[in-house]
């Protein structure tokens, strides 16, 4: 999944504080979706973005790329390094509306909470 802001930027750092805090309502909100939906599982977020002071690419558009990691991997998978995505995207967009968003914030249970060691850990 993609979460692409709606004004250009083509840096993650020139973003606007408040623009910061609903990209992060959007993030809370299709995490806790994967949760209930898809049984808590393991996930890459990665920040698609261009250095601040790079002007060589001016068209390009930051992004957010989510990946939940829900099958295993097989033969082609560890032959190539590649990963196969089966299910088509107007299935799984369609998965995450369906999905119960919640009512408010995740509850305590779900949320990971860090320790003195700074291990991630559930409550």
């Amino acid at each position: 999944m993609w979460i692409v802001p709606y004004e250009h930027r083509r840096c993650f750092f020139l973003t606007e504080p408040h623009e910061l805090a609903d990209l992060a309502e959007v993030i809370r909100s299709v995490l806790h979706r994967m949760y209930r939906g898809l049984n808590d599982p393991d996930y890459n977020m990665i920040i698609r973005t261009i250095p601040v002071k790079d002007t060589t690419h001016p068209h390009f558009h930051w992004y957010i790329s989510l990946v939940p990691r829900v099958s295993r991997m097989a033969g082609f998978e560890l032959g190539s390094g590649m990963h196969i995505n089966a299910l088509p995207p107007e299935e799984a967009a369609a998965f995450l509306r369906d999905s119960p968003p919640g009512a408010g914030r995740m509850e305590p249970s779900l949320m990971p909470v860090a320790t003195s060691e700074g291990q991630g850990v559930r409550s």
